[in-house]
């Protein structure tokens, strides 16, 4: 998709044309029922990163500044890095978007399928999510914007972007259709052949050269309370029974089922004892602060 201005291509678009025509059922794979958080160059496709972390930046506001959710490392919207161009946009494709430009290209009515909703699902094409596309077979299966989920945020966003190319390949009975700016990304490349050797083998040096898992370790805790609680929880409380070589992040808003204040910090260290112990220690401090819950995650997928 290099080069094109298109949302979806002229293949995507004659592949649903000719499976209907013949009877098959096609499943449209998205990452989001809105649109990606990412930075991406309409140029060369770099997608703008954390240079602390190497996760995907995200854009606050209209015109940002593009922000970390990791460690906060914070820059304005700017050219880009690689080519120096300044066509620099929020990139991704989200599933109402998606259905309604097929619906109006192809003129047919197409299904919707999400974790939220299902409408028409057995028609002949259908949109939806990940989680509930994977589990059934479908004779083809499209994924419009399989760059979205390189661009999440999360140290493991490149391995579950392995996975889910895995996953859509045995659920193709005939066909797997990719659509990419990032054709030579070797996650893509081996989630579509089934090679899990390469993938790691190109994987597992960008761990161990940012000290993520499994080459380090990685505690979440996120607080539930007021700022101001949990603010004094972590200075008083948490700092303190921090041992040597275990490190903390910043203290950042944190998502919190149900709404409500919350907030999180990462806990970093080469040794898992050390950490689990400066954790376990952390929660039992904030156990004794009144008006204040905290939730510990030891490695976790989403950090």
């Amino acid at each position: 998709m290099r080069g094109s201005g298109a949302a979806l291509s002229s293949t995507l678009l004659d592949t649903c044309r000719s499976r209907t025509a013949s009877g098959g059922r096609t499943s449209v794979v998205l990452k989001r029922l809105g649109y990606a958080s990412a930075i991406s160059c309409n140029r060369c496709r770099a997608i703008k990163r954390c240079p602390n972390c190497d996760l995907p930046l995200s854009m606050h506001g209209r015109k940002g500044p593009l922000v970390c959710t990791r460690c906060r490392y914070s820059e304005k919207m700017g050219p880009c890095a690689r080519c120096g161009s300044d066509r620099v946009r929020p990139t991704g494709l989200g599933v109402e978007r998606v259905r309604d430009e097929l619906s109006d290209v192809l003129g047919l009515r197409v299904g919707l399928i999400t974790a939220e909703d299902e409408e028409h699902a057995d028609a002949s094409i259908v949109v939806g999510t990940a989680p509930r596309l994977l589990d059934r077979e479908w004779d083809a299966m499209l994924l419009p914007d399989a760059d979205a989920f390189l661009a999440e945020s999360g140290i493991g966003a490149v391995e579950r972007s392995f996975r889910l190319l895995y996953r859509a390949a045995e659920a193709a009975r005939e066909l797997l259709l990719v659509q990419t700016h990032l054709p030579e990304h070797y996650a893509l490349r081996a989630g579509v052949r089934g090679d899990y050797e390469s993938f790691a083998a190109a994987e597992l040096p960008r761990l161990r050269s940012l000290a993520y898992p499994p080459f380090g370790h990685v505690a979440s805790l996120t607080f539930v309370g007021a700022e101001a609680v949990v603010t004094g929880a972590v200075k008083s409380q948490l700092r303190p029974v921090l041992g040597a070589g275990v490190e903390m992040s910043p203290l950042v808003p944190a998502k919190r089922p149900g709404g409500g204040p919350a907030w999180r910090v990462l806990l970093r260290s080469s040794g898992r004892a050390a950490l689990a112990r400066a954790a376990t220690l952390a929660a039992r401090a904030a156990a004794r602060t009144h008006g204040l819950t905290v939730r510990v995650e030891i490695d976790p997928e989403e950090v």
